[in-house]
């Protein structure tokens, strides 16, 4: 009977629907690591794939073991191993079959495993070979069979960056949401009687011969050349997404197309295929991973605090700013030793984090102490995760999947296109749907993404709002396709929450802040005399009377007269402060010939305030005439000197 109705559902529904409906009757949430899981198991029976591995990072008892053992429960007995495993254990193990799911939850791994696991992944259509020797000094040749996936699952991930660049990199849902779902899930299974379909269920041995069920086949992608990428740099990634489109492709073969070429079966991947795997990608993108960048969760959202809109940070603010210790702060942008494994911090993984060692005056006590301080780049950081972007081609048409030879000269070069930033042109999405979706998610994910991919934004008028791709995969009884059809314009409440993760809105625009603030928003650059502000202790929450920034760092000085009013200072951003400073700064006009550029150098340590403008700090500085200039002054007199030859 379980035979049959797996194959009913083969050929007449949605086989990945039906598991991930199971898994969810027994794990709350998480569909982005369950998809991941499923892809990464199907991709062992696609002769032509490079194999899909999956590592799963978050926050200690927030269900990766659990999402792993309900997953792995769905899958043949005899291809899976599971539990704990030591470095070479694997070579010797008789009963290890190719195409098993190794399953490593809260493992280190050692140097040597990591080797082991570097050339199983990247030899996964041939049986691994390692040669040793045995108790009589004989030689010895052990095997890792061929076409095995790897699931890990780590606090902080483990192993160094080729091991992350090959696998699809997931975070675990610990949203405060979630938390709360979890919690309601586990009471009511606490007050329920056992029944016999909770100890056995028809749906997880169903699962089992839907695998069982499926033979290894060619996988052809006709529209493959149509496929675009906003970055090629790295090349694990795109062959990443095109495993994903073939393993969709191959738990769908009963509905594809099919042939024979050289004796073996062969079948086309259709364009849901790539709708459906683009969700994924952009979602490890996004808001459920790190495909990209290669990020914790707890990592994203400390670079979220970091592009606040100041440009420096102490340990101390970011504390304050976060609600984490001091210590975990240093740890997570230094990195740090447990147990004689260093883990990186952000400041070997992100390019736009480094530091400078600061000495800071303490005014109440009048105490100088050394400090280190993080610098943050937004323009390096917006250059390093721009390469995210996936889309389909709109030229050529639906002619590519009746032939795969089909020759498309005027789609151009495949891959990269370096002009292209992720989001499709309107003509792109007049041919497939598929253009639309993905430039959907690309706006959400950059408009309303609060894990570490939003800047804290400008009041603006409201965009409109996006159902997040995540809604479209998630099991639900009404879900019967790839996707769920609906209007990106027209959403029910119900539409505003993805995975119990409830969307933030947008910025309020100018009419919808009090009077008060209204006039804020109003003020233009011109507008702000920079001496009239001064600096406030630490961060505070905004909004800035410019753009209307989050996090302000300058407020305005009452004047002496007004005390005994009731007058609300006004509250700038660290980046309209300098504006209002460059603005002033540019203003200023010397004397030809009091000073000479040409023989400044960079400073490096404090000279104080410049003399011009007196507005900021001595960034340039002439040894001989013991002169300096701040960076603004310097910039305006290299430019009249320029100008002048």
């Amino acid at each position: 009977m379980h035979r049959k109705t797996a194959y009913e559902i083969l050929t007449n529904g949605n086989p990945i629907e039906y598991i991930l409906n199971s898994f969810a009757q027994e794990h709350e949430g998480d569909f982005v690591i369950a998809q991941c899981l499923i892809m990464s198991f199907a991709s062992r029976t696609v002769i032509n794939s490079n194999g899909l591995h999956v590592l799963v990072t978050g926050e200690s008892g927030k269900g990766k073991s659990h999402a792993f053992d309900t997953m792995i429960q769905h899958i043949p007995q005899d291809s899976r191993l599971d539990g704990r495993v030591s470095d070479k254990a694997l070579f010797y193990a008789e009963d290890l079959k190719p195409g098993t799911a190794l399953c490593l939850d809260d493992v280190s791994l050692s140097d040597s495993m990591q080797e082991t696991l570097k050339g199983v992944t990247t030899s996964f259509k041939k049986p691994f070979i390692y040669r040793t020797v045995n108790k009589d000094r004989k030689g010895q040749v052990c095997i890792i069979p061929e076409r095995c996936v790897w699931w890990i699952a780590k606090k902080e991930g483990t192993g160094d960056d080729q091991i992350w660049n090959r696998m699809l990199t997931c975070w675990i849902d610990d949203s405060r949401e979630q938390d709360e779902k979890v919690l309601v899930r586990e009471l009511a299974s606490a007050a329920a009687l056992p029944t016999e379909e909770t100890l056995n269920r028809d749906e997880v041995i169903v699962c089992q011969q839907i695998w069982e069920q499926l033979s290894p086949v060619y996988v052809v992608i006709p529209y493959a050349t149509r496929i675009r990428f906003t970055s090629s740099a790295n090349r694990r990634n795109p062959g990443m997404l095109l495993d994903l489109i073939k393993s969709i492709a191959c738990l769908c073969q009963f509905q594809r197309e099919k042939t024979q070429a050289h004796g073996q079966p062969v079948i086309y991947a259709n364009i849901d295929d790539f709708r459906y795997a683009n969700r994924i990608y952009q979602a490890l993108n996004g808001e459920s991973g790190s495909q990209i960048t290669k990020l914790t969760r707890s990592e994203s959202d400390l670079i979220t605090v970091l592009r606040s809109g100041k440009q420096e940070f102490t340990a101390a603010e970011l504390s304050k700013l976060t609600g984490s210790s001091e210590r975990t702060i240093r740890k997570q942008i230094c990195g740090y030793n447990s147990y004689g494994k260093d883990y990186s911090g952000l400041l070997e993984k992100c390019p736009a984090v480094s530091y400078l060692d600061r000495t800071v005056t303490d005014e109440e006590w009048r105490v100088r102490r050394s400090c280190k301080c993080f610098v943050w780049d937004d323009e390096v950081y917006q250059n390093w995760v721009s390469g995210g972007g996936c889309w389909l081609d709109s030229e050529g048409s639906d002619q590519d999947k009746q032939s795969p030879d089909h020759d498309d000269d005027r789609s151009g070069r495949a891959g990269e296109n370096p002009h292209r930033t992720g989001t499709p042109t309107p003509d792109d999405s007049d041919n497939s749907g598929v253009e639309s979706e993905n430039t959907s998610y690309y706006k959400n994910n950059n408009t309303k993404n609060t894990k570490g991919r939003e800047g804290e934004g400008a009041y603006e008028a409201p965009a409109p709002d996006y159902p997040s791709p995540t809604a479209d995969f998630a099991p639900t009884p009404h879900n019967t396709g790839y996707e769920n059809k609906k209007d990106p314009t027209a959403l029910s409440k119900s539409d505003t929450k993805t995975e119990g993760r409830d969307k933030h809105p947008d910025s309020p625009g100018p009419d919808d802040l009090p009077p008060q603030k209204r006039e804020q928003v109003r003020l233009t650059i011109a507008a702000i005399d920079p001496e009239a502000y001064t600096t406030v202790h630490g961060i505070h929450s905004g909004p800035c009377a410019i753009c209307g920034a989050k996090w302000v760092h300058y407020t305005e000085k009452q004047p002496p007269g007004d005390k005994g009013e009731e007058k609300t200072s006004r509250v700038l951003c660290q980046k309209c402060y300098s504006k209002a400073v460059a603005r002033v700064s540019l203003s200023f006009i010397t004397l030809p010939g009091t000073l000479n550029t040409a023989r400044m150098v960079e400073a490096d340590k404090d000279y104080g305030r410049c003399p011009i403008c007196n507005l900021g700090g001595i960034s340039w500085y002439d040894n001989e005439t013991k002169t300096g200039i701040c960076s603004t002054c310097y910039s305006r007199e290299q430019a009249r000197n320029g100008g002048g030859q």
